[in-house]
């Protein structure tokens, strides 16, 4: 993990350890939840401790402290699911059975969460949990119709969205999914109805997203949706109705550049960073131009 000054070229800090995919503020606002790796845990069991990753749910203060490191294995076997983990590779080992990529902290308490809960996605378990750290129970799980996602949000009160890459592991890049012609997809469950639904089906059929890995979707507050198609440089922006625009990175006249957890940030949520960037003086020039488009 390494920290970026505003001003500097040169890291601010560099945390030498194990970590990958999301980063989210935590609720203290000085910590982040990022997913890493233990190897606290198959003490007595040499095999599982040396072979299998254990993904984990570490919390990293805004200084480089490593505050926590919950092994995810261990918090999946004390909630009585250690079949989830070690039970559905059949007769070959699954080196790497979690590989969990997303973590989103709850900022208010509903009926259906705790404000401080994380609503966790397991990419290799085709699973999404919502896990409690003050108790450490998970509160509630699901296994699917969501198919090796990447993207799981908290959207309002008693909704979540799950981005589904839709494809089976293991997969050519020649064949990716299951049948020619299937794509990315979007789901939201109701906590309330307890129901899944595709919302955006019919405009994600339009536009085809197909990336393999990664891939990113939000439910923005008008109702709208935001999707970032990792591995072919694209980013699109639906309203309810209609898609309202799309972009690709186009890196030069023959190549397109990836794209890697974008952020869409209504005019709310950019207003608070923006005035941070503003106090710096070494970023005026930027934030004019940014400000006039």
């Amino acid at each position: 993990m390494v920290r970026l000054d505003l001003c500097s070229t040169e890291p601010e800090w560099v945390l030498d350890k194990v970590m990958h995919h999301s980063n989210e503020i935590a609720l203290d606002g000085v910590s982040i939840w990022t997913p890493a790796v233990s190897d606290a845990y198959f003490a007595d069991n040499l095999k599982l401790k040396n072979q299998l990753r254990d993904d984990s749910l570490a919390r990293v203060s805004l200084n480089r402290q490593m505050l926590e490191n919950r092994s995810f294995s261990k918090i999946l076997i004390d909630n009585g699911l250690r079949e989830l983990l070690l039970g559905t590779s059949g007769m070959s080992f699954q080196g790497d059975p979690i590989h969990i990529n997303q973590i989103s902290v709850a900022h208010k308490d509903t009926a259906y969460w705790m404000r401080g809960d994380l609503l966790i996605s397991a990419r290799h378990l085709s699973t999404v949990f919502l896990y409690r750290p003050s108790t450490g129970k998970i509160v509630w799980h699901q296994q699917g119709p969501w198919m090796n996602q990447h993207s799981a949000r908290f959207v309002d009160d008693d909704r979540i969205s799950v981005f589904s890459n839709n494809v089976y592991g293991g997969a050519p890049t020649s064949q990716t999914f299951v049948k020619p012609g299937d794509i990315n997809r979007v789901f939201v469950y109701d906590f309330g109805a307890k129901r899944v639904t595709e919302p955006f089906a019919k405009l994600l059929e339009e536009a085809k997203p197909i990336t393999m890995t990664e891939g990113r979707a939000e439910i923005l507050p008008d109702g709208g949706l935001f999707i970032e198609e990792s591995s072919f440089g694209r980013h699109l922006r639906f309203t309810k109705g209609q898609l309202l625009w799309s972009r690709v990175n186009d890196y030069d006249e023959s190549r397109i550049g990836i794209v890697s957890w974008s952020r869409y940030l209504t005019q709310k949520a950019a207003k608070k960073p923006l005035a941070a960037i503003a106090a710096r003086h070494c970023n005026k020039q930027f934030l004019i131009q940014k400000n006039e488009q």
